[in-house]
């Protein structure tokens, strides 16, 4: 009679005897924008220890990224600086250098990775200069914020940025050289952007941090400390720096692992890490969450470890600490559980 009356009535035998029931609800993953931001600068043209060019390895690593992520975010490129024109032919241009075509921008979508992947095996040969900065503007001007208020940043760069407001020899500025290298004649050297591409980047942390992938690309100048300990400061600004060292915070694109490290570490927990309750909305004072493979998951205020409402009215919550890691790094879902006379219809 129990299980007849449920069928008739929608409701549990639980509910019909007065006792509460389980219900369960898998959050749904809130996953931001990704936008891979991809140096096609001068340096990028040189050959590594391998005989293999940095500017290969880097369209090979940002594939591999947007095959990864393809059907978990909307994932876009946006290549800077410009790449209408080939880089050694001597007619150079400051103002082509230092700026971006808007159809070096792809849109991010959901599963576009083979045309990611057209799109930057067809550019011509990397130019000279570093327009970061304009980069960066670029790529947030096709993240829609008003439908996706999140975005993460994916930095593939090889140091400092060198495409400044100005071309003024008196105003030109380099963090470690004062004053930097002006330029002689329209060439050379442009006025060292690194302060500004560093303040934006702390800027943009909190809602759209950046991932920094690090190419160090110029072992023979003489300063060759100087691409590190600019990529080190964008990696710290962007505010998604590795915490295993202290000497190098950026990922080192380089590296036999930590391309992979980056992805689990860095760009996974933002997509698996911010979740949404719905169903379960209106019981969200009485829920335990719980991962996928049964373990309870602790709530934590402090955010050290655990979970924690980020907007509990609208049931959006995030992960923190080891549990974050873990669960991002097991791509695992978690669900939500709690105890009612009723649950609500899927």
């Amino acid at each position: 009679m129990c299980l007849l009356a449920s069928v008739a009535l929608g409701l549990s035998c639980g509910a019909r005897a007065g006792l509460a029931v389980p219900c369960e609800e898998t959050l749904t993953r809130r996953p931001p924008t990704i936008m891979l931001l991809m140096d096609h600068s001068g340096p990028l043209g040189n050959f590594d220890a391998t005989g293999r060019i940095y500017w290969d390895r880097m369209v090979d690593l940002g594939v591999g990224y947007a095959r990864a992520l393809e059907s978990l975010a909307e994932v876009g490129v946006q290549v800077y600086p410009r790449t209408d024109r080939p880089n050694r032919l001597g007619n150079f241009r400051w103002e082509q250098q230092c700026s971006v075509r808007a159809d070096e921008t792809i849109v991010p979508r959901f599963n576009q990775a083979e045309s990611i992947e057209r799109y930057l095996r067809g550019l011509p040969e990397t130019v000279s200069l570093t327009a970061m900065y304009v980069g960066i503007e670029a790529a947030l001007r096709v993240v829609d914020r008003a439908r996706n208020p999140r975005a993460l940043l994916v930095a593939f760069i090889d140091g400092g940025a060198n495409c400044s407001e100005t071309r003024d020899p008196a105003q030109c500025f380099t963090v470690l050289e004062p004053p930097s290298l002006a330029f002689e004649d329209g060439r050379g050297w442009a006025c060292a952007d690194t302060e500004r591409v560093e303040a934006r980047l702390r800027e943009l942390a909190p809602t759209t941090p950046t991932v920094v992938l690090g190419f160090d690309t110029n072992p023979r100048e003489p300063r060759p400390e100087l691409g590190p300990q600019l990529m080190n400061r964008f990696a710290v600004a962007g505010g998604r720096a590795r915490t295993d060292r202290s000497d190098v915070r950026y990922w080192r694109a380089v590296d036999a692992e930590d391309p992979m490290r980056a992805l689990r570490e860095g760009i996974l927990p933002e997509i698996y890490c911010h979740l949404q309750l719905t169903r379960l909305l209106q019981f969200r004072s009485e829920l335990t969450l719980r991962e996928q493979d049964g373990d309870a998951l602790t709530r934590d205020p402090t955010h050290r470890d655990g979970w924690d409402w980020t907007q509990e009215s609208a049931g959006e919550l995030q992960l923190y600490g080891p549990t974050c890691m873990r669960i991002a790094a097991a791509q695992h879902d978690v669900i939500a559980v709690t105890r009612t006379y009723r649950c609500p219809s899927p």
